[in-house]
């Protein structure tokens, strides 16, 4: 039997024992509830056997985090925020509140 383990990036992944990758374990809930999860990467081992595990398809192994931040896209023109490799926003195109990028707010402030 499995449980639900907070990973390092943010996401849940899985902590049991005899995991192995694309296999289905029963994992238990605090509550008491059971649901069948897929086994994504093994993580870590531990010396008693212990393991922690990504769930397949789940945030954890698809892009390292639930709340990583993947940029955003322009409203007006579809441009997208540069983001570096680990999800920061870098220079170039910034994507304001109102969902424009700084170049369509302009065009729209000064009546283009």
């Amino acid at each position: 039997m499995a449980s639900y383990a907070k990973l390092r990036s943010g996401g849940w992944g899985l902590r049991g024992a005899g995991m192995e990758p694309g296999a289905t374990v029963t994992v238990e809930t605090k509550a008491g509830k059971r649901k069948e999860e897929v086994v994504g990467k093994i993580l870590w081992t531990a010396a008693d056997g212990t393991q922690i595990a990504t769930i397949s398809g789940g945030a954890g192994e698809t892009d390292g985090g639930g709340n990583r931040y993947t940029g955003r896209s322009c409203t007006v023109c579809g441009c997208k925020e540069a983001i570096d490799k680990r999800g920061y926003p870098v220079g170039g195109v910034r994507i304001l509140r109102s969902g424009e990028c700084g170049d369509c707010y302009e065009e729209r402030k000064m009546g283009y």
